[in-house]
């Protein structure tokens, strides 16, 4: 009887899994051929971008307002995300008018010339601006600077488009600002019928009164009985005066309030947050950049859903759509957004509200963030406990029927334990041995992993290079390529941020590049800044520059290191097998020499490995060895090329410049050396001898009489980069007994994008002290025009690339006269260098430039010749 009772129970659990696992079954051919789905439609979908990222194409934003105004900064996190996530490969440049704090004439004029500079010969395909003054200067200029070039605006409501466009729309649309004043009143109605006095708060600028007429209109337009008091002709603190005694009838309602009618000007959301701090009646808002500083809220613009809209409308004008087939987005841009804490603050309902109204700084509620969960909780819950009676109810009749089987079966039960006790001690000793063999494995694999792996950023190590290659070499049919990798500068990052820091950027630059090379080849770190791409079954060289050239241009993004934002650029190197080498070492050797002449021709740039690179890396390995005995054996030594005034032609002072004769290698350029000896931080010692040098040649100047001659001496950012460049420069000028303003030190444009902050406190310092400041070689970098207004210098220098310009057939205008005029637009010395004919002289001297210096007035000189001809003039 227990036997026949046991096999029934048995059999009717084997029916239930049966049916169990067929439905598990089902539903995992479900979700297979979903996700199969899924892929396919990916794939299409992948190759189609691919296409379209092939089309690179340049959009120019122009802000006409400061990043530091909130509705500018959203507006333009609006465009660069919407830009950046549409999978497109699109360069974005962004520029700012600041015309708030700057509303002047001449600061467009400035602004026109930093454009004509920067863009002029660039290829523009799309400009997209924010507010009225930036869609004025693009529809002005677009013709002269950037010719038929679409405009998608934003920013601008109904009124200033028909006054900036009027009617002609050609290659024009954007997103037209509509203000809905009128639906906040009618909220404000909604909350408090007796409403009958609004404070609308706007300044006198242009905007603001636009702004505030625009709502003045829309509120009589719906309550003609409503009295409308407008704060254009007060000050903040008059305003606060009135909403502090404002009885409950009143409202205040903001538009826009940037400056007072004393002309000081004020933060949107500082302002905001100040009135709502003293007003006895709630205050509400037409634009989200005060939401959260104490308004109560309101039906207001939303400025990163209108930088949104505006870059969608772009990206279509970019992927093929007409411009004049899109019409103007108009009330597409508008949220009901409150403050919770206002709303308890007066005592208003959330009933009250319109629905779909977003509620900010609400406290948190478990079951209204967790809705959802509950619900399912519940409801799993109360199966669980009907399942559990069930179960429940089950059991009572099995162990009623255990019970009566168990009286009649004791010795059978008895052995059944006996048995059940065995085979326990059996299965555990069992588990130890299966547990202990999992072990050994796992400390196998995870030594395996050591040996192959970096501890740092998990990537594969030198190690497993050597093995991947070695293999990839006997196995793979066609080209493998290796990319030498190392970031640009990686030193002065350390020595600036910290090591620490240094690791965590190291660890970020591996797994930036790791996303972009991870379908096409296999990432490695060899160790400190350097890495290695692997990419085998290559086809043909462009499938290798369209690698690197999207990695390149990825570490135009910063990288976020706990506070700071660090700015790096990679120098790579590439050779393939077997075109370059028959070996792994020998192809790793030449990629490495690829990526050095990298680092000679600039940074942030690859180069492909030639053969002639050996040659000239030995001859680099021999100069370093002579370079590092140089200074110790007397080899170099100073000329001097003088610097005259275009006015009187007579000598004002000179550039001192290093020379180099090596009794082995001879007279060794200075653009040969000088480079490698910033590689090798020799420059620090040669810097300070040159400086000490040229200090006492003004010495010995001074001593013939010549009081007011100067000396220019070139510093290396390597220099500035040393804690204490500051204290050596005022030391060696003091032990030479000679004035701080004899001494004047030219910088490069460099220090405009490295470290600008931390640099130039050292020369605001050096200049404070009477020591000059020169700008090197100007306009052959990327420098922005708001770093050179805030950069301590006094001369400007003219490269000579703009020089060359000026010919005899050249009679328009040059980058030179720009240059010169942007100088002294700012009350800066101009400084033209490497004049060569009387044509450039004459050019030179029409246009206003100070100095000159080059071999058409006289070439370097030696301490003795400058003497000569310093006495001769006498």
């Amino acid at each position: 009887m227990y036997l026949e009772h046991t096999s029934g129970h048995t059999y009717r659990e084997k029916v239930n899994i049966k049916y169990l696992v067929l439905f598990l079954i089902f539903l995992f051919y479900i979700f297979l051929f979903h996700h199969a789905c899924i892929y396919e439609a990916e794939a299409y979908a992948a190759i189609d971008n691919y296409e379209q990222y092939l089309k690179v194409k340049n959009v120019l934003v122009i802000h006409s307002y400061h990043p530091s105004f909130k509705w500018t900064y959203d507006i333009n996190q609006g465009i660069v995300s919407t830009i950046n996530n549409s999978g497109y490969n699109i360069n974005i440049y962004i520029e700012y008018m600041d015309w708030k704090n700057y509303p002047r004439p001449e600061n467009v004029d400035l602004f026109t010339e930093m454009i004509k500079l920067k863009y002029g010969n660039k290829p523009i395909d799309l400009i997209i601006t924010s507010d009225d003054a930036a869609l004025e200067f693009a529809i002005k200029n677009r013709n002269s600077i950037l010719p038929y070039v679409p405009i998608v605006f934003c920013g601008v409501d109904m009124e200033g488009v028909g006054r900036i466009i009027g009617n002609n729309r050609h290659k024009i649309t954007g997103v037209i600002e509509n203000i809905h004043a009128y639906e906040t009143i009618k909220i404000a109605k909604t909350i408090n019928p007796s409403v009958d006095t609004v404070y609308i708060v706007h300044d006198s600028t242009e905007s603001g009164k636009s702004g505030g007429n625009i709502a003045r209109k829309q509120i009589l337009e719906l309550f003609p009985d409503m009295k409308i008091i407008q704060t254009d002709k007060m000050t903040p603190e008059e305003i606060a005066l009135k909403l502090e005694i404002a009885d409950k009838n009143n409202i205040a309602m903001i538009t826009s309030y940037h400056q007072d009618p004393n002309g000081r000007s004020f933060n949107t959301e500082l302002l905001a947050a100040y009135l709502s701090s003293k007003s006895a009646v709630p205050v509400y808002h037409l634009y989200d950049v005060g939401i959260g500083k104490g308004v109560l809220g309101g039906n207001v613009e939303s400025a990163k859903t209108t930088g949104s809209k505006a870059a969608q409308m772009a990206l279509l004008v970019l992927t093929g759509e007409g411009i004049d087939n899109i019409d103007y987005i108009i009330d597409q841009t508008d949220r009901n957004i409150f403050d919770y804490s206002q709303l308890m603050r007066f005592n208003i309902s959330k009933s009250v509200l319109p629905k779909n109204s977003i509620i900010i700084n609400r406290p948190f509620s478990f079951f209204e963030t967790y809705r959802t969960l509950v619900i399912v909780v519940a409801i799993f819950l109360a199966v669980l406990l009907l399942l559990i009676g069930y179960l429940t109810v089950v059991n009572a009749q099995l162990r009623k029927t255990q019970l009566q089987l168990r009286l009649g079966n004791e010795e059978l039960v008895q052995l059944y334990e006996e048995l059940t006790a065995s085979e326990e001690e059996l299965r555990q000793q069992f588990d130890e041995l299966m547990y202990n063999k999992r072990q050994l494995i796992y400390r196998e694999e995870e030594l395996k992993h050591m040996a192959y792996h970096d501890s740092l950023t998990g990537l594969p190590n030198r190690a497993s290079l050597q093995q991947d290659m070695d293999t990839m070499i006997q196995v793979c049919p066609n080209m493998i390529a290796v990319m030498f990798i190392d970031i640009d500068n990686f030193k002065y990052i350390n020595d600036t941020l910290g090591h620490v820091y240094g690791d965590q950027l190291i660890a970020m630059v591996g797994q930036r590049i790791e996303k972009i090379v991870s379908s096409t080849g296999r990432l490695y770190r060899l160790g400190g800044d350097e890495f290695v791409v692997m990419m085998r079954g290559v086809h043909d060289i462009e499938q290798v520059e369209f690698v690197i050239d999207r990695i390149i241009r990825k570490f135009k993004e910063p990288f976020e290191a706990g506070q700071s934002k660090i700015y790096c650029t990679l120098s790579a190197g590439i050779a393939i097998y077997p075109n370059d080498a028959s070996s792994t070492e020998e192809l790793l050797i030449n990629a490495d020499i690829a990526m050095y002449k990298a680092k000679e021709k600039g940074k942030n740039t690859y180069v492909l490995y030639d053969k002639s690179m050996n040659d000239e890396m030995v001859y680099r390995a021999r100069m370093e060895r002579h370079l590092c005995d140089a200074l110790e054996n007397g080899e170099f030594y100073l000329v001097f090329q003088p610097q005259y005034s275009l006015k009187t032609l007579e000598i004002e002072g000179f550039e001192a410049l290093v020379r180099w004769h090596s009794p082995i290698l001879g007279n060794v350029p200075p653009s040969e050396f000088i480079k490698i000896a910033e590689d090798s931080r020799l420059i620090v010692n040669l810097g300070q001898w040159i400086l000490a040098k040229a200090c006492d040649f003004v010495r010995r100047l001074r001593q013939y009489g010549n009081k007011d001659i100067f000396i220019s001496v070139n510093i290396s950012i390597i220099e500035l980069m040393q804690e204490d460049f500051v204290n050596n420069v005022l030391r060696t000028i003091q032990d030479a007994q000679i004035p701080e303003s004899s001494i004047e030190l030219e910088i490069t444009e460099s220090i405009l994008t490295d470290s600008f902050d931390h640099l130039n406190s050292k020369l605001e310092y050096l200049r404070k002290k009477g020591v000059r400041i020169a700008l090197d070689d100007f306009g052959t970098g990327y420098s922005s025009l708001n770093y050179l207004k805030r950069l301590e210098i006094d001369t400007l220098k003219i490269d000579k690339s703009f020089i060359d310009d000026i010919s005899d057939t050249n009679e328009n205008e040059t980058l030179a006269a720009s240059i010169i005029r942007i100088g002294h637009s700012m009350k800066l010395d101009v400084v033209a260098e490497g004049i060569e004919n009387a044509r450039q002289a004459d050019y030179l001297a029409r246009y206003g430039c100070d100095k000159v210096q080059g071999y058409y007035f006289c070439k370097p000189l030696s301490e003795e010749q400058v003497i000569k001809i310093l006495q001769q003039k006498e």
